[in-house]
């Protein structure tokens, strides 16, 4: 079997609410997680600590692909995954900087190991994670504006 080439990418995002909430909203996993984005997954934590999340993913959308997920906690503003799965195995780490007084930068750098002809490629890789964050964004900003209502009530 040919070797699959590696690949690393940086990416950005910017979100219209506080490093806390940002940093919160974003390491608060949860197994229904995957409705923001409308993949078919089946999300297990099976380990929640202050720390530390370990994740079980499995992907459904016409395959059955399995993942382990390590999430490891960096307060107040940064954190790390580890995912080893039976397409690829991604590394990333994520580092959220305040630009404006309710406005936060998300950087992360991302670091791919294809392990199957069927993984994405860079590009195909890079078009859907922006995908994915894009949806994130629009709820992670839902989300603060009504935290901000009901706290002015």
């Amino acid at each position: 079997m040919p070797k699959l080439p590696a690949f690393s990418l940086t990416a950005s995002k910017i979100f219209n609410a506080p490093v806390k909430f940002v940093y919160d909203w974003c390491t608060d996993f949860r197994e229904d997680d995957y409705k923001i984005t409308g993949e078919k997954k089946k999300i297990s934590i099976l380990e929640k600590t202050r720390n530390r999340y370990i994740i079980s993913v499995r992907t459904l959308n016409g395959k059955s692909l399995n993942a382990a997920k390590v999430v490891t906690l960096k307060p107040p503003n940064a954190w790390h995954l580890d995912w080893i799965g039976d397409e690829d195995d991604e590394f990333a780490d994520y580092k959220l900087s305040k630009v404006g007084k309710r406005k936060t930068q998300l950087s992360v750098t991302f670091r791919v190991r294809n392990k199957m002809e069927i993984a994405a490629n860079k590009a195909q890789w890079t078009k859907h994670a922006n995908a994915v964050w894009d949806k994130y964004a629009r709820q992670l900003e839902r989300d603060y504006t009504r935290s901000r209502m009901r706290s002015r009530t």
